[in-house]
């Protein structure tokens, strides 16, 4: 993005952002998205007061969970990577409007 103009679609998309990572099921099982990465400030094209400054500053948009080690082991792990992929839904689709992409039309 070179100047603020270029970067409207985020600017309406962070409204709806906070959405997927306030659902309940995502704050169990999430600590929120990793701040590992993390820039010190928002990237230049971007006012220091943007209301999404704080998530304009990610690297990344990485959530972690922990599983235990009897249940890699087992064949729950299936199903507990199947619901984790299911909560993580939410926030991949809004990163896929944010980037442009369009949904798919149908399931092949």
């Amino acid at each position: 993005m070179t100047s603020c103009q270029n970067s409207q679609p985020f600017h309406e998309a962070t409204r709806r952002f906070s959405s997927p990572l306030s659902a309940a099921g995502f704050r169990r099982r999430f600590d929120g998205l990793s701040e590992e990465a993390k820039l010190g400030r928002v990237p230049r094209d971007f006012p220091p007061d943007h209301p999404a400054a704080e998530w304009l500053k990610l690297q990344s948009f990485t959530a972690r969970a922990s599983i235990a080690p009897s249940v890699v082991t087992s064949s729950r792990l299936v199903d507990r990577l199947c619901r984790d992929f299911e909560l993580l839904v939410p926030l991949v689709r809004w990163l896929n409007r944010v980037l442009g992409y369009q949904p798919a039309k149908a399931r092949r």
